[in-house]
């Protein structure tokens, strides 16, 4: 003969981990903000994404990590899982233009100054650096950008015709680039 008997058991269910899925975005270049593009990460269950950095975000040159932070509707099934993927942003091209030289025409002895600029193609950010300009008689002159324009002065000991160019080497978030000749006439 048996006696009856009870017992009570506590089972305690773990959490499931949705899977979170992010594809590696392709490569940016600087001055893009970061948008639906990058910031695309999907999970398997509902529920919604943080992202950093935000959208509008923009990031300079280089390897950068963005990290999603899946928050799922049903908190008592699911557990929060964040994801990280690695997103290339690539400097801008600039075009590095001499704005004028003057006098033009100048006389030798005469100094002559050399304005330049240098423009981001992205239209993001100043690009910073010096400038090199160089006379096709070796004579050169530099300075530093400011707000991505600058000026030097050039002498030239002896009169004729020379041309002159720009040099800019780039900067972490920027290529480097040079102007197309400008024609500097010494009499």
């Amino acid at each position: 003969m048996y006696l009856s008997t009870s017992a009570t058991q506590v089972v305690t269910a773990a959490k499931l981990l949705p899977v979170v899925t992010w594809a590696t975005p392709a490569p940016i270049i600087f001055g893009t903000a970061l948008s639906g593009t990058q910031l695309n990460a999907t999970a398997s269950t509902g529920g919604s994404f943080t992202y950093s950095p935000v959208a509008g975000t923009i990031l300079a040159a280089g390897s950068r990590t963005l990290s999603a932070t899946f928050t799922p509707t049903l908190t008592q099934n699911y557990t929060s899982n964040t994801a990280k993927v690695t997103l290339t942003v690539n400097k801008t091209a600039t075009t590095t233009t001499i704005t004028s030289s003057t006098p033009n025409p100048s006389s030798a002895g005469q100094s002559v100054q050399v304005q330049f600029s240098v423009t981001p193609t992205s239209g993001y950010g100043s690009p910073t650096g010096r400038v090199t300009v160089t006379a096709t008689t070796g004579e050169t002159c530099n300075a530093t950008l400011a707000s991505s324009a600058g000026s030097c002065s050039i002498t030239f000991k002896t009169s004729g015709v020379r041309t002159l160019t720009a040099s800019y080497p780039g900067d972490s978030n920027d290529i480097s680039s040079g102007s197309v000749a400008v024609t500097q006439t010494v009499n």
